[in-house]
C-alpha cells in the first residue's frame, strides 16, 4: 500500500491532477483486492454474485473517490461501500426470484 501519512494524502488528493488520482485509486484497489473480494464473498455467499458485486463496488468506489477521507484506512472505506453494494445486489436478486410453488 502507499505509505503516506494522512495529512500528506490529503495534500496529494487536493493538489495532484487526475492522472495521479487514478494511479492512487488503482494502487489502493490492487493492494486490497483479495481482502475486499473475500469480504464481499462472505456477504453474498455465491462466487458469481461476489464477482458481480466486486465489479459494481469497484465502479462505485471510483465514482465516490472524491469523497474518500484519506485519514481513514482505504480498506475500511472500501468495505463500507462493498456492504452497501452487496445489500443492493441481494435485494435485487431476491426481488427477481420467482415465487416458490406453494404445496398442495
Amino acid at each position: 500500500m502507499v505509505n503516506v501519512k494522512p495529512r500528506e494524502a490529503v495534500n496529494m488528493l487536493e493538489s495532484d491532477g487526475p492522472a495521479r488520482r487514478r494511479e492512487m485509486f488503482a494502487q489502493h484497489l490492487r493492494v486490497n483486492r483479495t481482502r475486499l473480494f473475500g469480504y464481499i464473498h462472505a456477504l453474498v455467499r455465491n462466487l458469481a454474485d461476489a464477482d458481480d458485486s466486486f465489479q459494481q463496488t469497484a465502479f462505485s468506489l471510483w465514482r465516490r473517490f472524491d469523497a474518500y477521507d484519506p485519514s481513514r484506512r482505504f480498506l475500511q472505506w472500501e468495505c463500507g461501500v462493498a456492504r452497501l453494494e452487496a445489500a443492493n445486489l441481494l435485494r435485487t436478486r431476491s426481488r427477481d426470484r420467482p415465487p416458490s410453488a406453494s404445496p398442495s
